[in-house]
């Protein structure tokens, strides 16, 4: 079960009576090709977060200019990082329900969409990943500042805590629509199941090559951050658990216990404030603990702790057992 796909699936044509272009752009299910439909969902990933930003900025940007007497009085305008990761967390939402609904026409032939999880065992497995995520990135401090990596400097409580938060649920909400959902469910039932969990995982870790930081072992451990999220994906059924891990991963890590996220520094308004006492490959330096040992050592076990233990969902329907291959 490599991807929660609801609905029957559904074959569009046989190997001999296809149209030999056709068969270039489509499967037999009727459905574009997957490598069409990865190409096609990166694009108007790009696409729609741009265009949404464009139109937030030509309304808000002379709104603000307005009201605060110009650029200077923007520039030093508090609120003004807050607006902004608001603002943020609006397009993340808008291009997860794009690539959401963008997956469902495509697939319409296939009989299948993505499960997001509802009810109680959807929330359940939200709970779950959410219990998780935490406790992953409590084990990560607990190396990093025992260790001597980090040194503690204070306590702090900031209202950007809940701007934050507001934005760490839609970016695990938005990456895991893409990743984990239609990279992944263009995939299902196509591939071999290793390539469908590896092929949106490689992807992932590349999303992030622009961060502060960003090197071989980074991107090595994002991979499998992917690959872990694709596991407790497979396990649980829905993409719930997975959107649970990944918010409180990145929430914990950097507004929770001061640790850099991916590169980012969110210690400004981080719950326990710290400071790196040196960099090395083990706490991942400028990249933050996602480009470090610890948390490679620490993913490895969660991933064959999340492949016994990982409680399971109600399977889906069958359907990318059912599904036939691309060839």
């Amino acid at each position: 079960r490599p991807v929660p796909l609801c609905g029957p699936a559904r074959r569009a044509y046989g190997k001999g009576d296809a149209d030999p272009m056709k068969k270039i752009f489509f499967s037999p299910d009727g459905c574009l090709r997957s490598g069409w439909q990865m190409a096609l969902y990166m694009v108007v990933y790009l696409a729609v977060s741009q265009a949404v930003t464009m139109a937030l900025s030509m309304v808000v940007n002379p709104l603000l200019l307005f009201l605060l007497g110009g650029v200077e009085g923007v520039r030093a305008w508090p609120g003004l990082m807050a607006l902004n990761y608001i603002l943020l967390a609006v397009v993340n939402l808008v291009a997860a329900w794009a690539l959401a609904a963008l997956f469902a026409a495509l697939n319409k032939k296939r009989g299948v969409k993505l499960c997001f999880g509802a009810g109680g065992r959807g929330l359940r497995q939200l709970g779950a990943g959410l219990l998780a995520g935490a406790a992953s990135m409590a084990v990560v401090a607990a190396m990093l500042y025992g260790f001597g990596d980090m040194r503690f400097t204070g306590f702090g409580f900031s209202p950007m805590l809940a701007v934050y938060l507001v934005l760490f649920i839609t970016v695990g909400i938005t990456e895991e629509t893409l990743c984990r959902g239609v990279l992944q469910g263009a995939l299902a039932g196509r591939v071999p199941a290793a390539a469908v969990v590896l092929v949106p995982s490689v992807l992932f870790g590349l999303l992030h090559f622009a961060n502060p930081g960003f090197g071989l072992l980074p991107c090595l451990n994002i991979i499998l951050v992917g690959g872990l999220f694709a596991l407790v994906t497979l396990r649980s059924g829905s993409l719930a658990a997975a959107i649970g891990y990944h918010i409180t991963w990145n929430f914990f890590q950097g507004n929770v216990f001061g640790v850099l996220v991916s590169g980012t520094d969110t210690n400004a308004a981080s719950l326990i404030s710290g400071e790196l006492t040196r960099a090395n490959i083990w706490n991942g330096g400028n990249f933050g603990a996602e480009g470090g040992l610890y948390v490679t050592l620490l993913l490895v076990v969660s991933i064959a702790l999340a492949w016994k233990f990982w409680p399971k969902g109600e399977a889906p329907a069958k359907a990318a057992a059912q599904l036939p291959n691309e060839a």
